[in-house]
């Protein structure tokens, strides 16, 4: 099996063949991600993973998967227990990530959770516990800050002596404010994670106003602030790293998103032959309490 030419493509993919074979099913066949995830199953991207079925509640979306060629599609979300050794949870809105991740919860089984993990503090909370409690390895983030674009900015940072001292930078990236998806929380994390991978996790405050179109916020931290935009309109997502010698950006269109969900399926891989969750607790609830103080 080739490479894919997204610059993503792992050994833990290539050398799937070799590997147990595990069956998966996607819970919220509505998400873009949900269609891009199971595209590149059926097409055997990863040869030991077998999709099953997909649920959702909205039928013109299941159909959709139908006519892909996902062999069960349905509105029961349990219909899965007996077999799934893994779960995508795609579905929008972060509060119907506990509930639909719950009776999927078992020692061994893998369980990716879109972003957000959860809205509710209680929800998260209940998610990470009962997790830990099972032996299900449980993860989820955005895959923004993975992005081949920002990749310059993070090693320019890493590594100071080429442009000198880093004196601040930006970021703007889409908003949706859609209700029935969870209104602020549905998009925000991309910007949160992005602003994480380039600058780092020691985010000292925080501020957020709302604007017309979006929000405006700034990430504080010891030496800098990081001014960031949210805007509605653009499905684009733009960064940038200030130094004392020049500036170093970073551009990420919707095709680069469409085709970036296949870092999940290297996280899958990845908790497949290690055992264990990629992402721990830590790195997950960061994010989660860095957008409820903006909130």
């Amino acid at each position: 099996m080739g490479g894919c030419g997204c610059g993503v493509c792992s050994p833990l993919l290539i050398e799937g063949r070799r590997m147990k074979q595990y069956k998966a099913a996607i819970l919220g066949s509505e998400n873009f991600h949900a269609k891009g995830i199971a595209k590149d199953l059926l097409e055997g991207y990863m040869p030991n993973v077998t999709l099953i079925g997909a649920y959702g509640t909205e039928e013109k979306e299941n159909q959709y998967m139908r006519e892909m060629g996902v062999e069960l599609v349905t509105d029961d979300p349990t219909a899965f227990l007996d077999e799934a050794d893994i779960l995508f949870i795609t579905s929008r809105h972060g509060d119907s990530h506990l509930p639909l991740a719950r009776p999927y919860m078992t020692k061994g089984r893998i369980i990716w959770v879109d972003k957000p993990l959860a809205i509710q503090p209680a929800y998260f909370e209940a998610l990470m516990r009962e997790a830990e409690q099972s032996g299900a390895l449980l993860w989820g983030s955005s895959f923004l800050g993975k992005a081949e674009a920002f990749a310059p900015l993070i090693q320019a940072v890493k590594h100071p002596e080429t442009l000198g001292r880093l004196c601040g930078g930006t970021i703007a990236t889409p908003v949706r404010r859609d209700p029935e998806y969870g209104g602020f929380f549905f998009y925000t994390q991309h910007l949160v994670e992005i602003a994480i991978a380039i600058f780092g996790s020691d985010i000292k405050s925080v501020f957020a106003t709302e604007s017309a179109n979006g929000y405006t916020v700034i990430l504080r931290y010891e030496n800098f602030d990081i001014p960031a935009t949210y805007r509605e309109g653009s499905f684009h997502y733009d960064a940038c790293a200030c130094f004392e010698q020049g500036s170093v950006t970073g551009h990420v269109t919707p095709d680069d998103v469409s085709t970036m969900h296949r870092y999940v399926l290297e996280e899958v891989a990845y908790a497949i032959s290690e055992g264990k969750a990629p992402l721990t607790r830590a790195q997950m609830e960061l994010p989660f309490r860095i957008l409820h103080r903006m909130y």
